[in-house]
């Protein structure tokens, strides 16, 4: 019976695992799962003949209950938060995302966000290829970036005939 019982605890604790691995819903799958093997392992334990059951039995019976309670619980806190995430797609991502300049903006160039490559408009006048940006805003396919790197128009290092033109 120890066999089964270890058994058990190692098919509650991969469903677990697996269960993080594919969100909260898996989650509460795996502790269902566990909470079903620990009854059923109490079943068979109380309908089996009367012998002495040794310690580690309840051990890992206990151990069982635990990791099933415990993933019932985190599956539990976990999906009202994902419920009420936005998603992640289109705009709505871009906006407020830090980057880099690809090229000179000058004031329109490509910069790189999140892994992508966008045209962009400079809002704080030329900036240098290499220099550290921030989405303001998203027209279409072209990013309004902002970067306190700006040469000319006001920005650190402008020269005085720069800003008149």
């Amino acid at each position: 019976m120890v066999l089964v019982a270890l058994a058990v605890l190692v098919v509650v604790a991969v469903s677990v695992a697996v269960g993080f691995h594919a969100g909260p819903h898996g989650v509460l799958a795996a502790g269902a799962l566990g909470a079903i093997a620990t009854v059923a392992f109490i079943v068979a334990v109380e309908v089996a003949p009367a012998r002495s059951r040794p310690a580690l039995e309840w051990v890992l019976l206990g151990a069982t209950a635990a990791v099933s309670a415990s993933a019932i619980v985190a599956g539990a806190v976990t999906l009202p938060a994902l419920r009420r995430r936005q998603p992640a797609v289109g705009s709505n991502r871009l906006l407020g995302a830090d980057g880099v300049a690809v090229s000179d903006l000058t004031p329109a160039g490509t910069v790189r966000v999140l892994g992508e490559t966008w045209t962009a408009e400079s809002v704080s006048g030329r900036l240098p290829a290499g220099a550290a940006i921030h989405v303001m805003e998203v027209d279409g396919l072209r990013l309004r970036v902002w970067s306190e790197a700006a040469v000319g128009a006001g920005g650190p290092g402008a020269t005085a005939d720069e800003e008149q033109g």
